[in-house]
């Protein structure tokens, strides 16, 4: 499986190796590919150019490495009658406060945005059965005291991080069977 070191060699575990992996630091790396039709497609296209686009300068060498030219946005018209699928997606994502108070995003989040951590929070709160996580970042406090609340209602919660996989019963977690 790739990750942030990866080369075609594959052979990249002195660096890997290097980082910190307790929980207070782990910084986990996933990727997946999906295909991603319709308005959805429109939105991460806009999400992408707002960023690009974003005046802020890089922070250096980065400003260096990769000169960021402005360009326009173009999007396909999409025919709300005839969606090109059936199912509804959303875009949801995290564009830090920390970021926007140094400048970042001043066009279009000036506040930073958390729409990921409110859709993460609605869809484990509304879990009935079970919560089935495979996320880099679910072992943030605002996440995992959302899953801790969650425990009571479901009757088993699965996370999966990179290198950590926890599985939660509630009576492992501390509520009678």
């Amino acid at each position: 499986m790739g990750d942030r070191w990866d080369t075609v060699d594959h052979d990249e575990n002195a660096a890997r190796a290097s980082q910190p992996s307790d929980l207070k630091h782990f910084h986990g790396w996933h990727g997946d590919m999906v295909r991603v039709r319709g308005t959805v497609a429109n939105d991460i296209a806009q999400h992408f150019w707002l960023q690009w686009n974003d005046p802020a300068p890089l922070s250096t060498p980065y400003n260096y490495l990769f000169p960021l030219s402005p360009f326009p946005l173009t999007l396909p018209t999409i025919d709300s009658a005839n969606p090109p699928g059936n199912l509804t997606a959303q875009l949801l994502r995290t564009l830090s406060c920390e970021g926007a108070a140094n400048g970042l995003y001043s066009t279009f989040a000036p506040q930073g945005e958390y729409s990921y951590l409110d859709g993460f929070t609605k869809m484990v709160e509304n879990a009935k059965e079970y919560i089935y996580l495979e996320d880099q970042f679910v072992f943030y406090e605002e996440i995992t005291s959302v899953v801790a609340k969650a425990l009571p209602n479901v009757e088993v919660s699965a996370t999966h991080s990179h290198t950590h996989t926890l599985t939660h019963t509630p009576r492992c977690a501390g509520w009678p069977a």
